[in-house]
């Protein structure tokens, strides 16, 4: 079964080289498991992936991880696909920091407490580097988190320079009409709440277009379902708006979009770069 998974995960759409987590890093130093709440819980630490010239006032990416916001974590399967390390690497080498993160996971904790550890490390990195601009970054579950944080009126209120947001899922409403019976009952409904009313409080979709946040929204063409369509809805919606801007990637599947950083045919990161350069972000 271990085996079936590594394979599985390891021949994900565009898996990046393990050459860019265990081999030649080029100038790209990193320091493992730094607190961000000196708590000593492993959830509230972070790796920082560093260029080894950078400046005071490079960018720092703090990357939150997917996994259903109840598992996964900084390392999820990095010995077999290099995730999510590649992050990482693949950003510092274009002069930018990148604070890989934990945080805590249901059910030990609700959205406020996922949302409280974002916020947390957010601030530790502005405490550490205060003269770079701050960047959220997530995939999947992540990118929900790294949206809310900023977004949510009953979050934290996180102030942060830009976003990047990959195969983010943004409408729980309708993630929770249309997952399976098992998910709803295990975990959406007593993460989000049993109503709609609650279940928009933690839904990021509507709020958008009130933001003024630099915003690069990426999905695949085989994403998960909603996922695609909430990509769809944004990028329509959202089309003429200079704030925000979209990376659809042909043939990547939901893992796919984040496997494929630091890869031969990587599309994530140049558009990363690109992004952050409109909005003077990075040099």
């Amino acid at each position: 079964m271990v085996l079936v998974l590594v394979l599985a995960v390891s021949g994900s759409a565009g898996c990046p080289s393990l050459g860019t987590v265990y081999g030649d890093r080029g100038d790209v130093e990193v320091e493992a498991d730094l607190a961000y709440i000196e708590d000593g819980s492993p959830q509230h630490r972070c790796d920082l992936y560093s260029p080894a010239d950078a400046r005071s006032d490079a960018p720092v990416v703090v990357f939150f991880h997917g996994g259903y916001w109840s598992g996964q974590d900084k390392q999820y399967w990095e010995f077999a696909s290099g995730l999510y390390g590649n992050v990482g690497v693949a950003l510092a080498r274009e002069g930018a920091r990148v604070a890989n993160c934990n945080y805590r996971l249901f059910p030990d904790v609700l959205l406020r407490g996922m949302l409280n550890d974002v916020d947390a490390a957010v601030t530790s990195m502005r405490g550490r580097f205060p003269r770079a601009p701050i960047v959220l970054m997530g995939h999947s579950a992540g990118a929900h988190l790294a949206s809310a944080a900023p977004l949510l009126a009953n979050g934290p209120r996180t102030e942060v320079d830009a976003q990047i947001l990959v195969s983010g899922i943004f409408d729980i409403v309708s993630g929770i009409e249309n997952d399976s019976q098992e998910n709803r009952d295990q975990i959406l409904l007593p993460l989000f709440g049993e109503t709609v009313a609650e279940q928009q409080l933690a839904s990021t979709v509507d709020l958008f277009a009130a933001s003024a946040i630099p915003t690069l929204i990426v999905a695949g063409t085989d994403d998960l379902p909603g996922i695609v369509l909430d990509f769809e809805r944004l990028s329509t919606d959202l089309a003429d708006r200079d704030t925000f801007s979209f990376l659809e990637i042909e043939g990547a599947d939901h893992a796919g979009t984040v496997l494929q950083i630091a890869g031969d045919d990587d599309k994530v990161t140049p558009a990363v770069t690109a992004h952050l350069r409109a909005h003077g972000l990075l040099d």
